[in-house]
Formats: C-alpha cells, sequence, structure tokens
C-alpha cells in the first residue's frame, strides 16, 4: 500500500477535518421543561430521527413539514416535536444516517451554572467574512443555548441563499446547542428576497404568543422560558399595539417570577433597544416600558438587543443593564468620524466599542457574569484593539440587582481614550527591506529620535490605517523576528535618522494596500474624538478592476491602489450591485459561485473617517464549467458477452437507504457470471457492507442508472472497499455513484478505504461512474493490473486521493475529472505512485481536469527507498489536462499542480499540453533526484499568487535538488507566476530552453 511521499520544503502539520454531514440547516430549540424541536434541511430520504437517553436504546419518529413552509428551501425542510424527556438531562439524536448529535433539555428549575451567548445583526459567510469567524468563536464557548438577537440572516437584503447559508453556518454550534430566535426587523420583513415563514416556519417557540400588527399569521411573535435559575422573555417588533399588548402579558409573567423563589433573575431579549449611542437611537417608548417594569420587578436585571451594529452597555437604568450585543457579523454600523451616531458618550452608557465579537452570559447561584469576548477585526474601522478571545468588557450583576464593572486583559471597562493629534502620510517611497519582517525608511522627522545613549527620547507615533500601533522603542531585532505592528525611530552612529517598523500582519506595507501615518505631538491628553479636525477627502476611484474565473465556483478580483490624503483604510466589493465583503488588500476571490455562470463587480475605497470613494468600472466574469461530464451512454465500455440481464431489486435489493444490500447485489453478479452480461442497478441508494465489498466477476458488466447510489455502511476497518475487482477480466462499471464513508467512519487509523478498487483485474472499464467521499481514494489500481481504461468519471471529496496508480501495464485516463480531495496526505487528484517492486508503465492520462484539491492535482514518485531501488515508471504520457487551484496555502504538505519527484528508474515520462494554473504554492516541479522527464508545450501561471503563507513558493517552473538531472523542459509558456523559472545549480544536464518566459 501507498505511503507518505516525502518533498521538498515540507512541513507536515497535524490536522483534523470537521465533520460534514448531508443534511444541513441543523437547529434546534427548547420548547419545555421536557420537550425540543429540532429542524433541518434534507432530502425525501433524510425524513426520520433516531433518539437516545445514554446507553438506551434509539427510538424512531418521522418528521414532519414545518408551517408554515419556509420559502427558502430548495430542498425539503424537516422538523420534529420530541416530548416527554427528562428535564436536564443529555440525549443522543441522529437526522436519518448520519453522525449523532445532542441536545440538553433544561436544568431542573432553580439549578444553575449554565453558559448563555448573545448575538444579532449575524448575516451569513457569503457576504460577511466575520460571520463564520464570530460563530466559531460561540462554538468553542459551548454554551448551553445561543440567543439571535434579531436581523438574523439579513435575507431581506441579499436574498434567500443568505438565509440557507445563515442556518449552515451556525451549525459550527447550533446542532448541539439551542438556538432561540428573537425576531428583528428584517426578519420580519416580507419582500420579494425574503419572508417572514423563513423564520417562523424554522422554529418552533416555547410558550408562544400572538402580537397585534404581526405581519405574518401563526404566533410565535414573542415568546417565554425558564432556564434554571432565570425567567427569560423576548420582545416582539414594534407593529402597530405590539408592545402595549407585550407590556400587559409581560405584567404577569414577571409577577410570577418575582414570587417565585426558584427564579433569581428575570432577563428580556429584543431586537431594538431602549438604550444606545450606536446608529439606532434608542426608542424612547421601550425605554419607558422597561424602566417602568425595572422599577416594579427587583428581578428583572438585564435587557439584551441588537439594533445597532456595535457593543455597548449601560450602567443600571431603573435596576437593569442593557447590552446591545449587534457584533455577529454583518458589518458594523458606524457614523461619522467618531463611528458613533452620539459622538459624547452618553452618562448612562458605562462601555461601548466598535468590534466584532460575542457577548457570554454565565449564571450563578448569586450573579450574572458577562463578558465582551474580542473577535475578528474589520467589518469597518475598529476603535478598540484586542486580541481574538481576550476580554474586551467584562460586568458582574448580583442578585441584589448591582452592576459592577471591572477590566481584563488589560482593557478598562468604559474608559476609551482618543489622543489628539495631526496625523501625517508617512509615504513608502524609498522603503527598505531591513530583514525579516522589518522595514526601514531613513528620513529626518524633525524631532529627537532613539538612539543607543537615549532608548526612549523619541515622540514619533504610528498609525495603519489611521489606528495606533506599537510598540515604540522596540529593539531591531524583535521588529525583524516578531513585527506585529512594532517601530523604533532611530539615529545611528553616523547620525543617520529613520524608522523601522513592520505592519500588524507582518506584511509588506509597500504591498498590502494599508495606509501609514505618523504624529510628532506629545500629547497624552484624553480628548472626545469629535473635537478631532475632520478629514472630509474621499479616497481616490479604484482603477485597473480585474476579474478572472479560476474555477467553476470562484472569480478572482484584483485592482490598482487607490489614493487618499491621510490614507485608504480598505475597500468594498460588490456583486451584483450587492456588497458582498470588504478587504484591506488589492485583490479578492468571491467563492461558492455557479458554475458557467456570469457575474458582475465594483469596487470602492474608503479611509478611516469613513469617506468612500466613487465605484469603480464594472467588470465581469464567467465561471467556469466541469469540462466533460459522463456520458448518458457508454463509449469506451466492453461489449458484454451476452445479452442477459438482471435487475438487482429482483434479488431483493431495495433502494432505501436503509437495509444492507450487499448480498443481493452480489446474488445478481454471480448469476450473470455464468454466462456473462449485466448486472442493472436502478435508482436508489443501496447500502454495501465495505468489510466483504461487492466483489466483480470476469464478464460481468454493472451497470447503474444516473440516480444510483452505493454508499458504505460506516465501519471501523482501515482497508476495505466499495467494489473491489480482483484478478478477473472483461469487467466494465459504468455510472451512478460509489459513495465512502468518510463522514461516518467509526474508525480513525488507516487511509485505505477505497471506493473502486482493481487489484491484478484485466481489460477493466470505469466508465460516467462518480466516486465521492471515500476514507481512502476514490478508485485504486495495483497488483499487475492490465488494460485499465477509465473514462468519464468523476471522483469527487475523497480523503486521500482521487485516483492511485501502483502497478499496471496499460492504462487510459481520459474525460474525467478528479476534484475536492483532502483530508489525509497526499491530497492529490492524481498520484502514480509504485510500492517496492512494482511499476507503472504504458499509461496515457490525457483531456481529464485535476482541481481544487488539497495537495497537487498530479503526483510521480515512488513510495519508499526500496522502491525506488526495485519499482519503475515508463511510458506515461500525460497530455492536455486542465490542473487548476491545487493546494492549499499553508497545507502540511507541499502542493503544486504538477509534483514529480524521486523518478530516478523512469523513461519517457512526457508532461505535454496541459493548462496548469492558479497553484497555491508551484506549477509543475521536478525534484529530489529525477531523472529522464520531459516537460513540454504546457502553459503555467498563477502560481503562489496571493500565498502570503508559504516560504520559498510560486515558481511556474522549476528543477531542484541534486541528482535531479537530464531532464527536457521546452516550449512551454511560464507567465504570471511569483517566478516564472527556477533551476538549481546543483541539477546537471538539464534542458531548459528554449521557453516562453514572462
Amino acid at each position: 500500500m501507498n505511503k507518505i511521499l516525502a518533498l521538498p520544503f515540507a512541513v507536515v502539520l497535524g490536522c483534523s477535518a470537521q465533520t460534514v454531514i448531508a443534511a444541513d440547516e441543523i437547529h434546534w430549540t427548547i420548547t419545555g421543561q421536557n420537550s425540543v424541536n429540532i429542524s433541518w434541511h434534507g432530502d425525501a430520504t433524510e425524513n426520520t430521527l433516531d433518539y437516545r437517553l445514554g446507553a438506551a436504546a434509539k427510538t424512531r419518529v418521522v418528521a414532519k413539514r414545518p408551517v408554515p413552509l419556509p420559502t427558502s428551501a430548495t430542498g425539503t425542510i424537516w422538523e420534529v416535536n420530541l416530548s416527554g424527556l427528562k428535564e436536564n438531562s443529555l440525549y443522543s439524536y441522529a437526522i436519518g444516517n448520519n453522525p449523532e448529535q445532542h441536545f440538553k433539555t433544561p436544568p431542573t428549575p432553580g439549578l444553575a451554572n449554565f453558559t448563555v451567548y448573545a448575538q444579532g445583526t449575524i448575516g451569513d459567510t457569503g457576504h460577511f467574512f466575520n460571520t463564520g469567524i464570530v460563530q466559531e468563536l460561540v462554538s468553542d464557548g459551548i454554551p448551553d443555548f445561543v440567543l439571535g438577537l434579531g436581523d438574523l440572516s439579513l435575507g431581506s437584503i441579499y436574498g434567500l441563499k443568505s438565509a440557507r447559508q445563515h442556518f449552515n453556518d451556525v451549525m459550527t454550534w447550533s446542532k448541539d446547542a439551542a438556538y432561540m430566535p428573537v425576531w428583528g426587523d428584517l426578519d420580519a420583513r416580507n419582500t420579494a428576497l425574503d419572508s417572514f415563514k423563513n423564520y417562523k416556519g424554522r422554529f418552533t417557540l416555547p410558550n408562544p404568543q400572538v402580537s397585534p400588527g404581526s405581519p405574518a399569521a401563526g404566533g410565535e411573535d414573542w415568546y417565554s422560558f425558564d432556564y434554571g435559575n432565570t425567567r427569560f422573555i423576548t420582545l416582539p417588533e414594534p407593529w402597530v399595539g405590539a408592545w402595549t399588548d407585550w407590556k400587559t402579558k409581560v405584567d404577569k409573567l414577571m409577577a410570577e417570577a418575582q414570587a417565585n423563589p426558584k427564579i433569581k433573575f428575570i432577563v428580556t431579549a429584543s431586537h431594538r433597544s431602549a438604550y444606545s449611542s450606536g446608529h439606532f437611537a434608542g426608542s424612547p417608548a421601550l425605554k419607558t416600558i422597561l424602566d417602568s417594569l425595572g422599577d416594579r420587578y427587583s428581578k428583572y436585571v438585564l435587557s439584551m438587543n441588537s439594533h445597532s451594529s456595535d457593543y455597548e452597555r449601560t450602567h443600571p437604568q431603573h435596576g437593569v443593564v442593557h447590552v446591545t450585543a449587534g457584533i455577529g457579523g454583518r458589518d458594523l454600523m458606524q457614523d461619522g468620524t467618531c463611528l458613533w451616531l452620539t459622538c459624547t458618550k452618553p452618562a448612562w452608557s458605562a462601555y461601548r466599542a466598535m468590534h466584532h465579537g460575542a457577548l457570554k452570559l454565565f449564571f450563578s447561584d448569586t450573579a450574572i457574569v458577562g463578558s465582551f469576548i474580542c473577535g475578528p477585526a474589520g467589518g469597518g474601522v475598529n476603535d478598540v484593539k484586542c486580541t481574538k478571545g481576550s476580554i474586551l468588557d467584562k460586568f458582574t450583576i448580583t442578585a441584589k440587582n448591582t452592576a459592577q464593572s471591572g477590566s481584563e486583559g488589560g482593557v478598562t471597562s468604559g474608559n476609551q481614550t482618543a489622543v489628539s493629534c495631526n496625523k501625517i502620510s508617512l509615504g513608502l517611497s524609498g522603503l527598505i527591506m531591513d530583514g525579516g519582517v522589518a522595514y526601514r525608511v531613513n528620513r529626518t522627522f524633525g524631532i529627537p529620535a532613539d538612539s543607543k545613549t537615549s532608548w526612549s527620547r523619541s515622540k514619533l507615533r504610528l498609525f495603519e490605517n489611521g489606528l495606533e500601533i506599537g510598540p515604540g522603542h522596540t529593539g531591531h531585532a524583535e521588529i525583524r523576528s516578531t513585527g506585529k505592528g512594532r517601530f523604533s525611530h532611530w539615529t545611528d552612529d553616523s547620525a543617520r535618522e529613520s524608522l523601522r517598523f513592520s505592519a500588524t500582519d507582518n506584511t509588506n506595507p509597500s504591498t498590502n494596500g494599508k495606509a501609514y501615518s505618523y504624529c510628532l505631538e506629545d500629547t497624552t491628553t484624553t480628548l472626545d474624538p469629535s473635537t478631532e479636525s475632520k478629514d472630509t477627502t474621499a479616497p481616490s476611484v479604484p482603477t485597473a478592476v480585474n476579474a478572472t474565473a479560476v474555477s467553476e465556483s470562484q472569480i478572482k478580483l484584483s485592482w490598482a491602489q487607490s489614493t487618499d490624503n491621510v490614507g485608504v483604510t480598505g475597500y468594498r466589493i460588490y456583486r451584483n450591485q450587492t456588497q458582498l465583503g470588504n478587504t484591506t488588500s488589492l485583490s479578492f476571490s468571491d467563492t461558492g459561485l455557479a458554475a458557467g455562470t456570469s457575474y458582475s463587480y465594483t469596487v470602492e475605497a474608503y479611509d478611516a473617517a469613513s469617506n468612500i470613494s466613487g465605484k469603480s468600472s464594472t467588470v465581469t466574469a464567467t465561471t467556469t464549467k466541469v469540462i466533460v461530464s459522463p456520458p448518458a451512454t457508454a463509449s469506451c465500455a466492453i461489449t458484454p458477452p451476452t445479452t442477459l440481464v438482471v435487475d438487482v431489486t429482483s434479488k431483493g435489493a431495495t433502494p432505501n437507504d436503509a437495509t444492507n444490500d450487499t448480498a443481493a447485489i452480489q446474488s445478481a453478479i454471480d448469476q450473470v457470471a455464468i454466462s456473462g452480461g449485466t448486472v442493472y442497478v436502478p435508482d436508489g441508494t443501496f447500502m454495501i457492507d465495505a468489510i466483504k465489498r461487492i466483489m466483480m466477476k470476469s464478464n460481468v458488466t454493472l451497470k447503474m442508472s444516473s440516480g444510483t447510489v452505493l454508499k458504505a455502511i460506516a465501519n471501523n476497518r482501515q482497508i476495505y472497499d466499495v467494489i473491489r475487482v480482483e484478478n478477473v477480466s472483461n469487467v466494465n462499471i459504468i455510472g451512478g455513484t460509489v459513495q465512502g464513508d468518510r463522514y461516518t467512519h467509526t474508525g480513525t487509523g488507516g487511509e485505505w478505504g477505497h471506493g473502486i478498487e482493481v487489484w491484478g483485474a484485466k481489460n477493466v472499464v470505469i466508465e460516467g461512474v462518480t466516486t465521492k467521499e471515500a476514507w481512502g481514494d476514490g478508485i485504486y489500481v495495483s497488483a499487475r493490473a492490465a488494460n485499465i481504461t477509465i473514462c468519464s468519471v468523476i471522483s469527487d471529496n475523497n480523503r486521500r486521493q482521487g485516483l492511485t496508480i501502483t502497478d499496471v501495464n496499460g492504462a487510459l485516463v481520459k474525460n474525467s475529472v478528479f476534484k475536492n480531495t483532502n483530508g489525509t496526505i497526499p491530497y492529490a487528484g492524481i498520484d502514480i505512485e509504485p510500492n517496492e517492486s512494482e511499476s507503472v508503465k504504458n499509461v496515457k492520462i490525457i483531456n481529464n481536469q485535476m482541481s481544487n484539491n488539497k495537495g497537487p492535482g498530479i503526483q510521480f514518485g515512488f513510495s519508499s527507498a526500496n522502491a525506488v531501488s526495485t519499482s519503475s515508471i515508463a511510458n506515461v504520457t500525460v497530455d492536455g489536462n486542465l490542473i487548476a487551484n491545487n493546494g492549499v496555502a499553508g497545507s502540511n504538505y507541499y502542493a503544486s499542480g504538477v509534483v514529480i519527484a524521486r523518478l530516478f528508474n523512469s523513461t519517457d515520462v512526457v508532461i505535454s499540453n496541459n493548462m496548469v494554473k492558479n497553484s497555491a504554492q508551484d506549477g509543475i516541479i521536478l525534484v529530489d533526484g529525477t531523472k529522464n522527464v520531459r516537460v513540454t508545450g504546457n502553459t503555467v501561471t498563477g502560481s503562489g499568487i496571493g500565498n502570503t503563507i508559504d516560504a520559498h513558493i510560486g515558481n511556474g517552473l522549476m528543477i531542484w535538488g541534486t541528482g535531479t538531472n537530464n531532464n527536457v523542459i521546452i516550449n512551454n509558456t511560464s507567465t504570471g507566476n511569483k517566478v516564472n523559472l527556477v533551476v538549481d545549480s546543483s541539477t546537471t544536464g538539464n534542458i531548459v530552453s528554449p521557453n516562453i518566459i514572462r
């Protein structure tokens, strides 16, 4: 079996893949002390749910369609209501045949020590990059439940796709923690883009209430529930009469909680705010209602909201602390140069910050401890700096209704300092690299600089995109080795003055798109930011905007740097006139797109004062299509010896994705093998015991319908196959899908659970088959196999390789797709890798596509030192293939478009007429003693572009390493790579001209 192929510069790191399951949009809600509701999106076969308590036997329930039915569903939305559960208990549940998840029923009334997270204005990762990072932050906190404070998906702005994506984004926590929503104005807005049904239909809520003026029938406009020692009450949107009706009804709920000795706290959650100095001012009507409730009920101590996209906490107002937590991922809402609607912080405001993050609430017997956890930077201008995961604001609300401010992580609650400073653009002409991540500007600044005798004399302060960086007075070695914003204003022994500094992300300041400025005043006075002079000059309009389709699902944008009187802070990208995201760099990748579809883009620049340039000219690009599709009828297959056809259902196979169909299908194969002929498998999912395998026989054609799936039953073995073709001849496998168990596999070791394995067989055709999600390879060919044809297949999302060939005499691979390999090294699309005493000869790989694999598109090499001396590769041609978007920056395996390593015993290996583009690392490389390889007529472009993580990469064509001799690289075009051609001086006898290098 294959072993790891070692390549130059490789850094092997530990990694793990997140479990992915077929059903998606999974979330659940608490509906009572002994009941929950679970909702998901799945196909017609995923309409059952099994659940159990501990090691008890599973109970299966059949799901139903929700009412109202969400309008964003592209398939089927299912839900189940589970009742009669045991309180304060952890249950396991599994949707269809997917892995088990968990839900926990509410604690016994009066119990404490539970964790709640709250967030609003969340959005989706398709439009807001920070959304995904915040959801991971929430997941890391292992909440018991999460309060969604309205404007959940922003689908009424961005459409139904964003609604679907939102429920997938939150699955990082919503499979195991309850999702308890509050409706926002954008959730309840019925438009052509979205509908309130999308949200009412996806949640079943406890103690649901109807509000006057609601835009959607069916109740569930607000609700309440008890969790341990706390009563939670949500608010509706301010429809006509809704808040007046709520106040009347909530009086009774709060009075009950006030009289209940097991309830220590009352908490309300709304979308609208009563107190806010952010983009949306607090509502006077809501303030009046909540203030009066705070005066009447001493247990009412906390109110949360999110209408403004920012974080703000009040001092107790009428005994109630109000927290705005619009920090879930949508771009921050900012007004003017001070970023806040009310620049002077109101007296009632204890702490505020323009920064994404997560609000964590821990409920003990005696207190609620709140923590605003720092999330990702950006999403607009940040007025605080913090490290992700640190605590920006911490507060404690005791059962005696006192709120106490505190500090953590070096940030003091409620005390932000703004310093008056006349910023001057640094200008980067003459920037010199100073070693490591340090850069130097030689300039006289007009104030005394630090020196060997005065280490901290300079008063110069440095800013990146308008935010102060540092520390200053840093030693030069530390700037070079650590960087991250450190700087030094220095005079050396020759009285030469300079500024040495690093970018906060250690990138090159002259190319990272960020603006640098400085000031010289010795000013430390705390001022109101609104007193600073205002910058009213907008950046210039971005020019030279270019859009290039790099795959069937990705378009890459680039543009020239804009200019500004102070400095450009970042760029906003619009797709089809809707904002897609923002970035501080001069490029952006739009992913998750539809194949063969045109998209239009514009870009605008903005500065730290929120001045915005005009939009750039519009550019368009069309995503590529998969270059091949399986044919409707077989064209490569061998003609069966007879016209006999046996349908597997006649042997008892059932396409229900439930029963073990291995024996029935094997029975049909055994019958046909007597005379030869065809075994037919109709549409449907048939479960296969991959340990026993489907064993092909000579002279048998296995023909699957286009809707056929042969799906591996989960197992814990290291070695197995769904279909095995062993020591037989004249075999066809045509059509359908062979699906492995990589997402349900119960073991952790091994990498040899293959979709189809050809072992010592001859005259085999695999045509029009999709092999996906294998624990090992989609297809594996070995053991002196001969005359193997792989025609028009799709090998997708397998764990180790799309196709591995280790031992064969005669193979043709054509018109096929090998994509999205990931999970365990080498992660290749195709791997030609003989083991000891094996040989690969007389192979043609033509007109295929290898794309989006985590490792190489295609690689050649020997699996071990013994294999190098006892094995061979001969007469192999790789011609006319598209090898695109392979490799992942920073991956634990050296990933190029084409990797040829340690080919000592090889003859007539030809790499010709291929398009190799947008590899994360290098294009075509010959390394580690490779000999006798001919590389001709290829086009290599885009290698390493955008990769700032890996060193020594971006080579279009490369010959490297002692003994890599006697190769021919001629008539190729290498263009638009970081480096177009590299020939190591230790190599000899290589012919590397003529090539077009530009």
